[in-house]
């Protein structure tokens, strides 16, 4: 037996101190403290048949202190349980950066890990962990969304969001590990009460032919989202000869009672309102499929059948909410703002593959027949529907490889019918500026046929590398989402229409390594051409969107202690409606270059740095935005020190750009100034 007791661990964070050098919004509640501080503490305990890790850590330097087991033990659900519930906050837009450089969090962690061996060929493993975390953004959301041929609406809104989390989590594993087969069950239970708190400045005006100013608006929004989650799911395989059985049952049921509130003050009269969504979603979902597989010389062929009930329960009322017609006269009914329904599907299907291999040939087709059933019973517009369709999704692949050269093909149809998200009748709020209702009386059904090709060369002897592809997707619905904006709000509602997109996609990427100072060189693209529909105020319009991308990098080591990675890449991307003379597009460029030197003084002593530009030319402020990191270690027997510099270049603001169909969103983000922070870790025994 023996007894092990940690502070820290290689690789981990342990316990730290470190200094802000100022506040990053100039005098209002800065994004990081002083000062900063990381800690982590490991027990562990290992007799012959037993062992126990119990783990704490915390940090104020965003780094996300439940990495480490959301990798591990979130996909273990296979039942997929997802409790229907389309709200949300209006926040800080992403901005792509690593989250320790815009959060301004308090995070801690505890988890404990214990396992028992039975006998030689079992053992049952069990997890807990609890997350608490409070954790605040600062940033500034605009968006210039298309509103007709000559008109665009822009909309500016200055955001703080804290969030506050209180997650527990528990995993119980049983494994048998025989001979010839392989059994698992794992009953797993989480809970979460988590709520988000926005404020909020807004400003938007209409552009173009009639320009509107509709003035400012001070938001205050409340989300509260507890859910919980429970699941069991079991495997069993077992050989039999050359012949193999898989079982798989999985059941579960989720819940989640969630309430968003918001207040717009507003400056204008009569035009202030509060918002209260209520929410309650269920999901009873069960699962259970088998599969056996045949092995008849060159060919092999699997057969199973999977059967699924995923029932969800969605309840809803809505107040503060009127909606206009088109004469702008009011339409509101307690009807149009209630929910109160149960939607369920049930599916048997039989999956067959049958697959070929032979001389660098490996073919594969697949042809699943799936029975669908789908039944809505709606309490409030006392519609009862249930639909069967026999959906039949075939694929094929072709797989060639010779020497180090390869090639593939794929060809793939599939159709998906029904959509929770597309079936209620009164609206809700997806968040304060969206307003949705879904209901059409044809069940929804969007099929997609995809193909891809690709070729590539790998050679380990010359240490070459390259691939080329190539995808067309075509996809198509009966039902489009229509918009009608109302300020910066928009009522969006699903209408009976088809529509259609078209994807193209083209890429490369290569690599060539040499001797000579140990050195690759690397250069990657890719183009997109996609068309679609977009239907506002009750016009549809056609559009386009392209996008390239270019880029380069390399590594070099031109001595035994000195190490340089360079990476640099370029974008363009451009939306437009398909008018002879559109000229209110405009093209979003963006380039991020990136050295990295790394130095190894000695075995025990490294130094790294990073510098890194980022460039998007439509944003007044920000075009141009450097960041630098720096890293030093020193490694002893049972001591381990780090100091971190981040930030060195003490950016204040960081600024993101893209389009999203013929809309372009901008994202500033506030983030952490400079700041320094030692580490030591070390270990007992």
């Amino acid at each position: 037996m023996a007894v092990n007791t940690m502070l820290g661990g290689g690789g981990q964070q342990s316990g730290g101190w470190g200094f802000g050098m100022r506040s990053l919004s100039d005098g209002q509640n800065p994004i990081g403290r002083n000062p900063l501080w990381t800690a982590e503490v490991v027990g562990m305990y290992f007799a012959k048949r037993r062992q126990n890790i119990t783990l704490y850590k915390g940090n104020n330097t965003g780094d996300d202190v439940s990495q480490e087991l959301t990798s591990h033990y979130s996909g273990i659900n296979d039942v997929g349980l997802v409790a229907f519930a389309p709200l949300g906050v209006v926040t800080p837009s992403g901005s792509g950066l690593p989250q320790k450089r815009t959060f301004d969090n308090q995070s801690h962690i505890i988890s404990m890990n214990y396992l028992e061996k039975i006998g030689k060929q079992s053992e049952i493993t069990l997890n807990m962990s609890y997350l608490h975390a409070s954790i605040r953004q600062e940033g500034v959301s605009e968006a210039n969304l298309f509103y007709s041929s000559n008109q665009r609406l822009l909309s500016s809104e200055s955001l703080i969001l804290v969030t506050h989390m209180n997650n527990l989590s528990t995993n119980l594993r049983y494994n048998r590990n025989g001979k010839n087969g392989f059994i698992a069950n794992v009953l797993k239970l989480d809970g979460e009460w988590n709520n988000d708190n926005v404020q909020s400045q807004l400003t938007s005006n209409l552009t173009g032919a009639v320009p509107i100013n509709y003035g400012n608006n001070r938001v205050y929004q409340h989300f509260h989202r507890p859910s919980l989650t429970v699941s069991n799911t079991m495997n069993l395989i077992q050989n039999y000869g050359k012949r193999t059985l898989d079982l798989h049952f999985s059941v579960g049921y989720a819940q989640r009672p969630n309430t968003l509130i918001v207040n717009v003050d507003s400056l204008l009269p009569q035009t202030s309102v509060h918002y209260n969504q209520e929410l309650k979603s269920r999901n009873i979902a069960g699962d259970f499929h088998t599969n056996f597989t045949f092995h008849l010389g060159l060919f092999s062929i699997d057969y199973g059948v999977l059967a699924n009930a995923n029932l969800h329960g969605i309840k809803t009322d809505l107040s503060g909410f009127t909606n206009l017609t088109a004469n702008g006269s009011q339409n509101h009914t307690s009807q149009s703002v209630l929910n109160d329904l149960w939607y369920n599907i049930y599916e048997l299907s039989l999956n067959q593959q049958y697959k070929f291999e032979q001389a660098g040939w490996r073919l594969s087709l697949t042809c699943p027949l799936n029975l669908y059933t789908q039944t809505l019973d709606d309490r409030i517009t006392k519609n009862k529907n249930k639909y069967t369709r026999l959906l039949v999704t075939p694929s094929f692949t072709a797989n060639y490889e010779w020497r180090d050269w390869s090639g593939n093909i794929n060809a793939t149809y599939y159709k998906n019918v029904g959509d929770p998200g597309s079936i209620y009748s009164g609206y809700i709020m997806n968040n304060y500026r969206t307003f949705q209702r879904s209901y059409v009386e044809h069940l929804s059904e969007t099929s997609c046929f995809t193909t891809s090709a690709s070729v590539g060369y790998r050679s380990a002897l010359t240490t070459t590398f390259f691939r080329i592809n190539g995808n067309y997707g075509h996809t198509r619905d009966n039902q489009i989402y229509g918009y009608e904006y109302r300020g910066a709000t928009s009522v969006v509602h699903a209408i009976d229409k088809k529509t259609y997109t078209d994807n193209y996609t083209f890429g490369f990427d290569g690599s060539k390594g040499f001797d000579w100072l140990q050195s690759t060189i690397r250069a990657f693209g890719g183009y997109s051409y996609s068309k679609s529909e977009r239907l506002i105020a009750q016009n549809l319009y056609p559009f386009h969107s392209r996008t390239i991308s270019i880029g380069g990098g390399g590594t070099i080591t031109p001595l035994t202690w000195l190490n340089i990675v360079i990476t640099s890449g370029y974008a363009w991307n451009v939306s437009s409606i398909d008018a002879i003379n559109d000229n209110s597009s405009q093209t979003v460029r963006t380039a991020t270059q990136r050295i990295k030197f790394n130095i190894f003084v000695t075995k025990q002593f490294t130094f790294s740095t990073t510098i890194e530009g980022n460039y998007n030319n439509l944003t007044e402020k920000n075009r141009h935005t450097w960041f630098g990191d720096m890293l030093f270690k020193y490694k002893l027997k049972h001591v381990e020190l780090d100091l971190q510099a981040n930030n060195l270049f003490n950016q204040c603001q960081y600024t993101r750009v893209n389009y999203s169909g013929l809309d372009i969103y901008s994202s500033t983000s506030q983030l952490r100034p400079l700041n320094i922070v030692g580490t030591i870790r070390f270990k007992i025994l």
